[in-house]
């Protein structure tokens, strides 16, 4: 029990984020701070969100988006 409270009071912690412009938020709600078998997972999902965010961060910084061939 003491581990899923911190669990979720770091959790809790980390969705508020203070003046930030631009928030990346890789979808790991199923993983578990404390279970590292699913590193992996977890790394792709904040791959795939930084890529996602990738256009919002380049408008915000006035850069155009690289067209795909």
């Amino acid at each position: 029990m003491l581990l899923l409270s911190m669990n979720v009071a770091v959790r809790s912690a980390a969705c508020r984020p203070q003046g930030a412009d631009l928030v990346i938020t890789p979808d790991i709600a199923r993983a578990s701070y404390w279970d590292f078998s699913e590193a992996q997972a977890i790394y792709e999902a904040g791959v795939q969100a930084a890529e996602e965010a990738l256009p919002d961060l380049r408008s915000m910084l006035g850069m155009a988006t690289p067209s795909r061939h």
